[in-house]
């Protein structure tokens, strides 16, 4: 396994891949799902919340190996379209929950997402 954490890919994703983004959500352990969500949540919640991110305008940046994603970086609006306040969450399956550089990378993305006007 480590030496495929050194072959990964983090890219953006687009709506069309609701499909990879939930496969992530879903593998994620009753731990780190409880961290990031502040409390227990099920599969259906998981597959409510994929579907709805798109939708609402998050941007998700994915580290990928081949075709699925393993780690997340996702940011969320906290309020109507325009809005200059964001959530953002980083979310990584295990083993990848201690690969320091694969979450620093992800953090990179989205950070400089934040501070690029008018780029979707």
């Amino acid at each position: 396994m480590q030496r495929q954490l050194r072959i990964y890919r983090i890219r953006k994703l687009w709506p069309l891949e609701t499909g990879a983004f939930r496969r992530h959500l879903l593998r994620l352990d009753p731990e780190t799902r409880q961290f990031r969500f502040g409390t227990p949540v099920n599969d259906n919640f998981l597959n409510a919340y994929a579907e709805t991110a798109f939708r609402i305008g998050s941007v998700v940046y994915g580290a990928f190996i081949r075709r699925e994603m393993y780690a997340s970086a996702e940011l969320r609006s906290l309020h109507a379209v325009g809005d200059v306040m964001a959530e953002a969450a980083l979310m990584t399956a295990r083993p990848w929950a201690r690969s320091t550089p694969t979450r620093r990378r992800l953090f990179q993305s989205s950070a400089r997402r934040c501070t690029t006007p008018a780029i979707s």
